[in-house]
């Protein structure tokens, strides 16, 4: 069985001036990744591996996610391609990661991970909000699998969302 954790990076500052890539979490951001952290103990999830978009606020989103896991030595991959990516390049991502990897998080933007959770799963979400995780299983022992197969959403959540 695969486990797949979809992840939107948290609330960012408005875009001023500078590129949008290089935009950082907000105050209220930082703290969302703590609320998250929390509750994603509570589904007794621990990643084997995460890919990431090399935005500063998918990175910081994963720095803070991890330290209040205390998963600090993970296996971390920033994926350029990530950056504002279609649902299907994410897909094509996932398909090539090691079978021995079990338990998987990707932390992206909208919309293509939203469109990714919506191909994916068994329910219909129309915008996973900021800091929103999406938990998937699958029946399967290959990640390849997940480029023609459904997954079962098990657990969906976001900071605004009560427990």
């Amino acid at each position: 069985m695969k486990k797949l954790l979809l992840i939107r990076h948290a609330q960012t500052e408005d875009l001023a001036k500078g590129k949008d890539i290089n935009r950082s979490l907000t105050a209220r951001g930082s703290l969302d990744c703590e609320l998250m952290s929390e509750r994603l103990i509570k589904q007794n999830f621990f990643p084997d591996c995460i890919i990431l978009s090399p935005a500063m606020r998918t990175q910081q989103t994963s720095t803070k996610l991890l330290n209040h896991l205390g998963l600090n030595s993970i296996n971390k991959v920033v994926c350029n391609g990530l950056y504002q990516a279609s649902a299907s390049f994410i897909l094509d991502e996932i398909s090539l990661v090691n079978s021995k990897v079990n338990s998987l998080v990707i932390i992206g933007h909208n919309p293509g991970i939203s469109e990714l959770l919506n191909f994916m799963g068994n329910k219909i979400l129309l915008g996973l909000p900021t800091c929103g995780m999406a938990l998937l299983n699958f029946e399967t022992e290959y990640w390849t699998d997940l480029l023609t197969l459904k997954g079962e959403l098990i657990w969906l959540n976001w900071p605004s969302m009560p427990e």
